[in-house]
């Protein structure tokens, strides 16, 4: 994620805003937003912007966000959102796996044309969760379950969203459980699309257990367009 977000720094450092999207939501849930002012971070509070937030959010089926409900999609990107753009008006979105994640990606972008603005979109969602302690063990051993995810799950979805095919990336997600919030992920895709984006770029790619080897691993990408 810092990688991620120190590219999209180096590119476009002073943004008129920057909309966080995080997901942890299934295929029947509506968009949610943060309708809170400020949000507390280690370094510092963050403003929102409820103005674009809600202009956004009118053209979209959505509901208030619960601020009790606690999502780490979200929430672990508030310090880096803070580090790298420490005076830029948040946007916080949490995007459902179904079709109004393009909804919202496009709302986004809609809101930025009209106000001749730039908006950059992060969104947060992890890849593949595999083993025990998530209840998916698909392949025989676990060696064959880490090549399995590297090579084919986690890369389909990863391929997909470089090709700009946000509801192959919902179905493949629903189908194939290569993502916990693949909403989010399609929301960002459908943003760049919307945009006029035509080219995107895996920075990095690994897993949980490259880092600390486990029979239970998730897969990990940053992806910029």
């Amino acid at each position: 994620a810092a990688e991620v977000f120190s590219t999209l720094h180096q590119n476009l450092p002073k943004p008129d805003a920057l909309c966080l999207i995080g997901g942890h939501l299934g295929s029947e849930h509506p968009v949610l937003y943060l309708e809170q002012d400020s949000c507390e971070t280690p370094l510092g509070n963050l403003s929102l912007n409820q103005e674009l937030i809600r202009e956004v959010a009118d053209r979209i089926t959505y509901k208030v966000a619960d601020p009790n409900e606690g999502d780490n999609t979200l929430e672990i990107q508030f310090p880096l959102a803070k580090y790298f753009f420490p005076d830029t008006p948040l946007l916080a979105f949490r995007a459902p796996v179904s079709e109004l994640a393009l909804e919202l990606g496009q709302s986004l972008a809609e809101t930025a044309k009209k106000h001749k603005i730039s908006i950059l979109v992060i969104a947060s969602a992890d890849l593949t969760h595999y083993g025990p302690n998530y209840g998916f063990s698909p392949q025989k051993t676990l060696e064959d379950g880490l090549a399995w995810v590297k090579n084919t799950n986690d890369k389909t979805l990863i391929d997909l969203a470089l090709q700009f095919k946000e509801s192959e990336l919902l179905e493949h997600s629903l189908e194939n459980r290569s993502s916990c919030s693949a909403g989010a992920l399609a929301a960002a895709v459908s943003y760049a699309r919307s945009m006029g984006i035509l080219e995107g770029k895996l920075l990095e790619y690994s897993t949980s257990y490259d880092i600390l080897p486990n029979q239970s691993f998730v897969g990990y990408a940053g992806l910029v367009f």
